[in-house]
């Protein structure tokens, strides 16, 4: 995921810098971030790791129903899950391109594309979220995927029954969110392509 988020901000930097003389206003942080939005989604959504995320949505709707984790019923379920990381990237990105424009637009609009930004963050993430996993996030998972996911499922289960009544620290709830694990992989791979990439 993340040589994905890099490669697709080098290449909208690379595409957009030969129209930055003609089109100034597409060759700004805005419009490179959007860009790059655009290709690490192409690239996310062609990548094996989709389809695992998928299973895994899968498999979590056919637990949190109490049904048997069989492929039949884990293929019946949704791809989109309304947990899903997705929608913090979605509200994220929304946050800063809604900040982007209100810089650009300060003189003209102050405040006013932030406002709605924040409105827009508040009522529309979660179907934009949805719609980001189902067309970018996620895929149709192989069967091999759904295998997968159910021995995963499995295993949480198992693990889960030791603990019940057990409650969950504050630091493991956010260890379990994944959120600090996917913000070390982006972090070390932002510093490998820093020291071995172009300065």
């Amino acid at each position: 995921m993340g040589l994905a988020l890099v490669l697709g901000a080098y290449l909208a930097e690379w595409l957009l810098r030969g129209v930055a003389d003609t089109l100034p206003w597409l060759y700004s942080s805005l419009g490179v971030t959007l860009i790059a939005v655009l290709i690490f989604a192409i690239l996310f959504r062609m990548s094996w790791v989709a389809g695992f995320h998928a299973a895994e949505h899968q498999v979590v709707h056919t637990i949190e129903q109490g049904e048997e984790l069989i492929p039949a019923n884990v293929r019946a379920k949704p791809r989109v899950h309304p947990r899903c990381g997705t929608n913090l990237a979605v509200a994220l990105t929304l946050l800063f391109a809604t900040w982007e424009l209100g810089q650009q637009l300060s003189d003209v609009l102050p405040g006013i594309p932030m406002m709605l930004g924040l409105i827009l963050v508040y009522v529309g993430y979660r179907p934009l979220g949805a719609i980001a996993q189902l067309c970018i996030t996620t895929r149709p998972p192989t069967p091999g995927q759904i295998e997968n996911g159910i021995r995963a499922g499995q295993e949480l289960l198992r693990r889960y029954q030791g603990m019940v009544g057990i409650e969950a620290s504050p630091l493991r709830r956010v260890w379990n969110t994944g959120l600090l694990q996917v913000s070390t992989g982006l972090s070390l791979t932002l510093m490998l392509v820093n020291l071995i990439g172009p300065g």
